[in-house]
């Protein structure tokens, strides 16, 4: 791969090939990698129920390595995010060996495909978490079932456009009826939020709309104060993260208003189960997200029009 591609290699669908005792891991062979994003490539170490899962069974490993339950060092642990996060490798390969393996893969449902499943193992289970323990929140609200999902307020980002997307459609499957105001300054993501049946909004546009939860998935300063302003009395704003050391926000409006503000990474590995059952019930469809599939022996090509075109999410394979 050209030194050019910083590629963060998060989710990975994996089938078991052989255990190894004495580190409590396996060596598991990859079906499928998700890529969004524009981080440095590490491993990407995680587990699965080895107990539970014969070999040759297909499982999913989530690209944190830990939950509440297992103490992982460092606590941040996970793959694609170089030495700070344990330097745990990469896994665009097809050969990859998984540490903790008792803790954290993960069955595959058969009915579920597992280039689908990729983006469980990551992003689609962040925006299952970003939503679900905010619902009755959302149901009960006087101003009614309304999620604003926010974006780039950037029309360039090295951030993948893919998360807003899933949060609609889990806004959609754990919210029927609800309404979905996707805001990003990205005119092509618009577009596809569109085609997807929700509602779309450029960030520097200001649309005055307000909703009971509210979802920054921006991981920019400008981005979190929008969304903190739109969230409506008594509401929520379900932060997606940032790479920033510091973040102002508006205390006093928050105050005024009620507002709270949920901080917080994924336990990616508790929510995966529940994820996967919507992937099997065909709750969530991911056809209109992931707009790239590709094979490991493509995968240059693929990398390459991923992050100089408009994909949304690519997903590579071994067949």
């Amino acid at each position: 791969m050209s030194k050019s591609h910083r590629v963060p290699l998060l989710l990975v669908c994996v089938s078991l090939a052989r255990p190894l005792p004495d580190f409590e891991g396996m060596d598991v062979r990859t079906q499928a990698v998700s890529v969004s994003g524009t981080l440095d490539p590490v491993p990407d170490v995680t587990g699965v129920l080895v107990d539970l899962v014969l070999q040759g069974d297909p499982t999913l490993k989530p690209v944190a390595l830990g939950d509440p339950q297992l103490q992982a060092d460092p606590p941040l642990s996970m793959y694609g995010f170089g030495v700070a996060s344990g330097a745990w490798g990469g896994v665009l390969a097809d050969l990859v060996t998984v540490p903790f393996a008792n803790a954290m893969l993960v069955p595959l449902p058969q009915t579920v495909d597992p280039v689908d499943a990729a983006s469980s193992a990551d992003t689609l289970s962040d925006a299952y978490r970003l939503v679900a323990p905010q619902l009755d929140v959302v149901r009960s609200h006087p101003d009614g079932s309304r999620v604003i999902a926010l974006g780039s307020v950037e029309r360039s980002s090295p951030f993948s456009a893919s998360v807003p997307l899933f949060v609609g459609l889990m806004t959609r499957a754990l919210l029927p009826g609800s309404e979905l105001l996707l805001i990003d300054e990205r005119k092509w993501v618009r577009e596809r939020a569109e085609q997807l049946g929700f509602e779309a909004a450029p960030a520097r546009r200001s649309t005055g709309a307000r909703a009971p939860l509210v979802v920054d998935c921006s991981a920019s300063q400008r981005g979190l104060g929008l969304a903190l302003a739109a969230v409506a009395d008594d509401g929520v704003c379900s932060f997606a993260g940032t790479l920033h050391g510091s973040v102002p926000i508006p205390a006093s409006l928050m105050f005024g208003r009620n507002v709270t503000l949920r901080i917080a990474r994924s336990h990616v590995r508790e929510v995966i189960p529940q994820v996967l059952g919507l992937l099997a019930a065909r709750e969530v469809e991911l056809g209109g997200v992931i707009t790239q599939r590709g094979s490991f022996g493509d995968a240059v090509a693929a990398l390459d029009a991923h992050f100089r075109g408009r994909e949304l999410k690519t997903v590579l394979s071994l067949t």
